[in-house]
């Protein structure tokens, strides 16, 4: 649960089939928060709280950076 997430942002998501990437409409939220030591790289529709991520997904560290 990312009650306290360690960054948070405006972001959408988008959708690939094939070859072909198309913007999914539904405004959202990315973040990360950390449980248990393990990262987690969360998304979220902005009327969802933030305990109810929509992706959720474990980030092994060293496998992602922010630039």
């Amino acid at each position: 649960m990312a009650t306290n997430a360690l960054i948070t942002f405006k972001a959408g998501k988008c959708d690939l089939r094939g070859k072909k990437v198309t913007p999914d409409a539904t405004p959202g939220y990315l973040y990360l928060y950390v449980e248990d030591d393990i990262p987690h790289f969360c998304w979220r529709p902005r009327s969802a709280p933030p305990t109810e991520p929509e992706i959720d997904l474990f980030m092994v560290p060293g496998d992602g950076t922010f630039q």
